[in-house]
């Protein structure tokens, strides 16, 4: 049957569970002006628009005309904090040399609205990295101001780290690409992540998670578990019973069963397959199990390891070659079993609940003490640092990897 979508509430509560979410910025080649330019066609009419993109045109033209950005000169200040002062123009263009401002469909970049020259995801995505960047940079002075020196034992404890997370990488591959000297304002020198990582650690080493939390997700996964199981059978139940509707045992009835319960792709086509085959093929295709049905009938339920079906002999076309085994042309209604895989264990769970720990903590110091203490402003994005927006904006310590001077385009 069509999968459910009890299937798709499974996997958003399983998103919940791990709690932490995935971001990262997307690569781009493509320059993008730092100037007040707005492409003409942005006001024009889109005509011949492929009706593939129609529905992404539509959401981009009922999106809001920024995303919190605001429209500078290009002399503006746009980011200050320390010794830092960065412009708009100066700011954009390190962040494209950066690759952390995607390119975008043309047609789309056509009728978004554009600040600061950029379209609104393009807007998303430097709100993303600049965040990522602003408070790697804040919580490196904090580092520093400490006084914090990187061990040789914090490099043994950090290379660990690294491999634990990378562990097809080459650590030592790793360390030669990070710059010995920040080339931008934005970017640190290795000496400075090691400094950065050994502060981190002692910044969080008490923290602990609350062993209620683990035992609430827990429970989460318990039920989704049994609710999951329970859905299954009731899925495999409903598609056996077909066998007692009449619909099945003729082409426009089998046609219609197979539209409203198949999983296969072929469904919307009245479960009929794209291809002919020979009872052989369909023998192999049900792990070596014989096909007799006749041109005309439906099989009883087929059931595999990884699936039940139904097939409908539709007709049978004979070989065009001598010996040649005659092929038919069949519809079938596809069951596909489901499994419940990739469930955190209680490991990962604890991993996952921690990191949220430690991740706020840095969040609600980045936001409070540090910029005061580090007179931050960034008038291109007042409210970078906004705690909603960091909710939206959370970083994944295996996905949200912050560009360094080794990605600069020259």
């Amino acid at each position: 049957m069509k999968k459910s979508i009890f299937v798709c509430v499974v996997l958003v509560l399983m998103a919940f569970v791990l709690v932490s979410c995935k971001r990262e910025a997307q690569a781009s080649s493509t320059p993008v002006a730092a100037n007040n330019e707005v492409a003409e066609s942005a006001t024009s009419t889109v005509e011949e628009v492929p009706e593939k993109e129609a529905d992404d045109i539509s959401r981009a033209l009922s999106m809001p005309s920024h995303e919190g950005m605001v429209e500078l000169r290009g002399n503006d200040v746009a980011l200050e904090f320390d010794d830092v002062r960065l412009t708009r123009d100066e700011l954009l263009i390190l962040l494209q040399q950066l690759n952390a401002i995607p390119s975008q469909n043309e047609t789309l970049a056509a009728v978004s609205a554009r600040v600061n020259g950029l379209t609104s995801v393009q807007q998303q995505a430097v709100r993303r990295v600049l965040y990522a960047l602003v408070r790697q940079q804040l919580l490196l002075r904090a580092a520093r101001a400490s006084g914090t020196v990187f061990t040789e034992a914090d490099r043994q404890r950090f290379a660990e780290l690294w491999r634990s997370q990378n562990p097809d990488g080459d650590f030592a591959e790793y360390l030669s690409q990070l710059p010995l000297k920040a080339t931008t304002p934005l970017t640190i020198s290795r000496d400075d992540q090691m400094v950065l990582y050994a502060w981190s650690e002692c910044q969080v080493r008490d923290l602990a998670v609350p062993e209620e939390l683990v035992q609430q997700a827990l429970s989460q996964i318990r039920q989704i578990e049994q609710a999951f199981g329970q859905q299954v059978e009731t899925d495999r139940k409903e598609f056996e019973e077909l066998a007692d509707n009449a619909d099945l045992y003729t082409d426009e009835g089998f046609a219609k069963l197979a539209a409203e319960y198949s999983d296969g792709v072929e469904a919307d086509n009245g479960g009929v397959l794209g291809e002919l085959l020979t009872r052989s093929e369909i023998a192999a295709a049900n792990f070596d199990q014989p096909f007799t049905t006749p041109v005309g009938e439906t099989s009883s339920l087929i059931e595999t390891p990884t699936s039940l079906r139904y097939i409908r002999v539709l007709e049978e076309i004979p070989g065009t070659m001598p010996g040649e085994p005659p092929k038919l042309k069949v519809a079938q209604i596809l069951y596909g079993k489901r499994a419940l895989d990739d469930l955190p264990s209680e490991a990962l769970i604890r991993q996952n609940l921690l990191y949220t720990l430690q991740n706020n903590y840095f969040n609600e110091l980045v936001r409070g003490k540090l910029a005061e203490q580090f007179h931050f402003r960034c008038p291109l994005l007042p409210d970078l640092l906004d705690e909603k927006k960091l909710e939206q904006n959370a970083l994944d310590p295996e996905s949200a990897e912050i560009p360094n001077a080794t990605d600069i385009d020259e």
